[in-house]
């Protein structure tokens, strides 16, 4: 068995910097993120996959979906892959790392 996961292309919140965890909110790919799901979807072109599993949020069906478009695949959503729900929805990534005290994208191990 093979597992390939991805990240979900480029979306609005993204280019202003702003930190989305609810599904309800309207964040979609922006015409990066539809470029970059498109490079990605060729990428995976020739590769076997038998079903690919999402999160609730919009940007992750989305990336589904161009990748899907070569293999027909049922796409199923996941709620367990959820970002958690950190009350930062819709404020900036900087209120956040300030609020947590550290960024933990560069935290050292």
């Amino acid at each position: 068995m093979n597992l390939y996961v991805m990240r979900h292309g480029c979306t609005n919140y993204n280019e202003l910097g702003l930190c989305n965890d609810n599904p309800d909110a309207d964040v979609h790919l922006n015409a990066m993120g539809k470029q970059q799901a498109q490079t990605a979807a060729e990428q995976l072109r020739d590769v076997t996959l038998d079903r690919i599993i999402v999160s609730p949020l919009p940007r992750t069906r989305q990336t589904a979906e161009y990748v899907n478009q070569y293999h027909d695949v049922p796409i199923e959503v996941h709620p367990d892959l959820a970002d958690i729900r950190s009350g930062f929805d819709g404020k900036s990534v900087g209120e956040y790392f300030a609020a947590i005290a550290h960024d933990p994208l560069n935290a050292r191990v």
